[in-house]
């Protein structure tokens, strides 16, 4: 069953506060248990716009979908960006399909279960808007000295296998 315009704005009505359009969750692991219904197509690039969801578009091939490309400054910051998504979407049991090449991340959303965009995939489309923009580089700066610090171990490791010599 697809949500139309008069069913978006009564579920919105029920489910986000009136003045920010802000859902009212107090955590992200209450999206688990909302029902998923799929959008039709001609409400989904009014609900990209609404919901500010900058450079997100509507694809139907192979499967109705939110997609977007990413771009980062290295690898690393890239990396991070997907463990920043990967925590978000577990606790709200909705997981992206994506694909990562250096310091580009493409993120596809779904709701399997529903058969096409539902409102889940608009939650975490705007958690992954919010964790792009707010990278901490520290952050990933910090991961990045941690693997660092296990080269001597991976090295290691790695010389003690048996095998041709690479010298």
């Amino acid at each position: 069953e697809y949500m139309g315009a008069d069913a978006v704005k009564q579920f919105e009505m029920k489910n986000f506060t009136t003045a920010a359009k802000i859902p009212k969750l107090m955590k992200l692991v209450e999206v688990r248990r909302i029902k998923a219904s799929p959008f039709l197509a001609e409400d989904i690039a009014k609900l990209i716009n609404e919901r500010k969801l900058k450079g997100w578009i509507f694809k139907r091939d192979p499967k109705d979908s939110l997609v977007k490309d990413f771009s980062f400054q290295n690898f690393t910051v890239a990396w991070h960006f997907m463990n920043s998504v990967a925590k978000a979407a577990d606790s709200m049991d909705h997981h992206p399909e994506w694909f990562n090449v250096y310091n580009k991340v493409n993120i596809r959303l779904s709701t399997h279960d529903a058969g096409g965009v539902s409102y889940k995939d608009f939650v975490l489309a705007s958690v992954i808007e919010y964790l792009s923009q707010n990278l901490s580089l520290s952050e990933a700066d910090k991961t990045f000295s941690e693997s660092l610090a296990k080269e001597a171990e991976i090295l290691n490791y790695l010389n003690k296998l048996e095998g041709p010599n690479l010298k």
